[in-house]
């Protein structure tokens, strides 16, 4: 049995979202919650394989994450949020977060959602592998130029290339040039994934 725990605060966007569920193959049991504290004693009791949790909603934090990450059951969390904001994906995702989907997500985007679950994939909905308890220790650290750690800075921040070319006194293509060196250095693909990894790796503290 497969069960997905939906953690959204409004009624419709929770109704909208179980009427997508309801087109998933495979998924068995759909819950849902108005706020962190429900969510949280239906994690302990109904042990769910994923939890879909709103960004906006109060204590949906990187804490309360970890703890649902390391805890009995251990289920993936899927953090839902329209916005890109890079730091806050990458402390999400540091926490243990197994990635994101948009707050208004296709039963197509869900059902694959529920088929990591289903197989228990040991890789991350964004390519992270998922980390234990015990695994979480820093990862071998790439020799980053200054302006790359410079650039990764930034990136941090929830900077664009552009603010960040204009902090540096560099252009923005210069800055992407960075951003593409340190990503291959770092072995990820995008801004989330990069900076997750700096704190993991230590580059960012």
């Amino acid at each position: 049995m497969v069960t997905l725990l939906m953690c959204v605060r409004a009624p419709e966007t929770r109704a909208a979202l179980e009427r997508c569920a309801l087109g998933v193959p495979g998924l068995d049991r759909v819950r849902s919650a108005a706020d962190v504290t429900t969510a949280g004693a239906m994690v302990r009791s109904d042990s769910p394989d994923v939890v879909l949790i709103e960004a906006e909603l109060p204590g949906a934090g990187p804490d309360l994450i970890r703890r649902w990450v390391i805890g009995a059951g251990a289920p993936r969390v899927i953090v839902l949020d329209s916005r890109e904001d890079f730091a806050a994906m990458a402390l999400a995702l540091a926490a243990g977060a197994s990635g994101f989907l948009r707050s208004d997500p296709t039963s197509a985007e869900l059902a694959v959602l529920v088929a990591h679950a289903v197989s228990r994939d040991r890789s991350g909905w964004l390519g992270e592998p998922r980390r234990s308890a015990a695994a979480q220790v820093p990862l071998q650290r790439p020799a980053l130029t200054e302006r790359e750690g410079q650039v990764l800075l930034g990136m941090s921040e929830g900077k664009s290339n552009s603010e960040i070319g204009r902090e540096l006194y560099l252009s923005e293509d210069t800055v992407k040039t960075h951003a593409q060196r340190l990503f291959r250095k770092m072995g990820v693909n995008d801004r989330a994934h990069a900076v997750a990894s700096g704190f993991r790796m230590g580059l960012l503290c």
